[in-house]
C-alpha cells in the first residue's frame, strides 16, 4: 500500500490527504479501517488477481442511510493506471453498493485535472451531473480546481 499508492505525491495530487511520510502513516491508515469495518464501513484494497499485489483502494464516504446514498472514492498507484482496473472495481463496488446494500444514488467526483478519472465513471455507468467550481486547492499549480460529479441511481 505504502509502495505503490500511499506515498506517491502523483498520487496526492488529486485527493484530499498528502502523501504518507512514513510506511508507519500508511499502517495506522490501515488499522483504522481495520476498525471502522465492524461497522459497516465500506473501504475495499483493490488486487490484482493472478499475483495479489495491493494496486489501489476504492470506498464509499459520506454514507447517508437516511437518504440512501453515498460518494465514492478510489485511488490507484500510477503503475496500474489506464489499464482498467479502476473501472472494473468500481462497476462492482456500485453493483455490490445498489443491489446488496441498497443504495439508491452514488456519486463521485474527480478533480477536473484528472480527465482519466471522469473516464472511468462514465465506462462503469456513472454519468456526468455538475462541475463544482474552485473546490479543491492545487499546491503543485498554486490554483484553485473544480471538481466534476457523475452520479448513478437505480
Amino acid at each position: 500500500v505504502y509502495n505503490n499508492w500511499t506515498s506517491n505525491p502523483k498520487v496526492s495530487q488529486y485527493v484530499s490527504w498528502s502523501p504518507h511520510k512514513s510506511i508507519n502513516e500508511t499502517r495506522d491508515l490501515l488499522n483504522s479501517w481495520i476498525e471502522r469495518y465492524a461497522t459497516n464501513s465500506y473501504n475495499w484494497a483493490v488486487e490484482l488477481k493472478d499475483s495479489h499485489i495491493l494496486i489501489g483502494n476504492i470506498s464509499a464516504i459520506s454514507v447517508s442511510r437516511k437518504h440512501h446514498n453515498c460518494e465514492i472514492s478510489y485511488c490507484y498507484g500510477p503503475e496500474f493506471w489506464g489499464k482498467g482496473y479502476a473501472t472494473e472495481a468500481l462497476r462492482a463496488v456500485i453493483d455490490y453498493m445498489l443491489y446488496t446494500c441498497d443504495f439508491h444514488l452514488l456519486e463521485a467526483k474527480h478533480h477536473s485535472t484528472n480527465p482519466a478519472s471522469g473516464c472511468v465513471m462514465e465506462k462503469a455507468g456513472m454519468k456526468k451531473e455538475a462541475i463544482l467550481k474552485d473546490r479543491r486547492y492545487d499546491e503543485t499549480t498554486d490554483s484553485y480546481v473544480d471538481l466534476v460529479c457523475y452520479c448513478i441511481q437505480k
